[in-house]
């Protein structure tokens, strides 16, 4: 391996790996296609506003960590804490206390498991303004923003850290002159889904 290709290594491996910003072009080629693997786009007419609506849906493979790994360790925890007072029927303020941190503990993981089976990220976008959703159901986190014309919308990709190693992560991000800060919304998508989701957003743009 030369030293450029060193340099391309500890650059992929410590920051930006790619960053997206779209042609008019290169956008609509890729919208005319089919969206991404996990990714549903649908159009729908709210009076007299069209709606774009990109969902993305996949099963988080942790989940078959989270799910044997909950089981165990808050069966045992919260049985042994809380067992022997259910059966004996008798009140242990101390021991109930001490077992709160493991009940929080065990809505967490339950949260979390619920979230690698049955989550949603949903971006919704409407003529100059746009909403992403994360979360199961109705329950989650929901980021408004808003774009027009001059706004800067570009897919980034990094190399991130997680569990077993470093993975791909990517985001889209909204930038509008003027205002300060960015928005950044998709996170979670894959790589494609992400690319076709800045796409969607910046044709919004264009036609504000």
């Amino acid at each position: 391996m030369n030293f450029s290709q060193n340099m391309r290594t500890e650059e992929a491996a410590s920051g930006e790996m790619r960053d997206d910003g779209g042609t008019a072009e290169a956008d609509r080629a890729m919208l005319a296609g089919p969206a991404p693997r996990h990714l549903r786009v649908d159009r729908e007419i709210d009076g007299i506003e069209q709606v774009t609506v990109a969902a993305y849906r996949r099963v988080d493979p942790h989940a078959l960590f989270l799910i044997p790994f909950t089981c165990l360790w808050s069966g045992f925890s919260l049985s042994g804490i809380y067992g022997p007072q259910i059966a004996n029927r008798a009140l242990d303020v101390k021991m109930a206390l001490l077992g709160l941190p493991f009940v929080f503990g065990t809505i967490i993981l339950i949260g979390m498991i619920l979230f690698a089976l049955f989550g949603r990220r949903t971006l919704t976008l409407r003529r100059g303004r746009g909403t992403y959703f994360r979360g199961v159901g109705p329950f989650g986190v929901t980021t408004s923003f808003e774009f027009d014309g001059r706004s800067a919308v570009r897919a980034i990709s990094r190399m991130g850290r997680a569990r077993h190693g470093l993975r791909i992560v990517s985001v889209v991000e909204i930038s509008r002159p003027g205002v300060p800060g960015r928005v950044r919304v998709c996170g979670g998508f894959s790589e494609a889904a992400a690319d076709y989701a800045a796409a969607l957003i910046r044709e919004e743009c264009r036609r504000s």
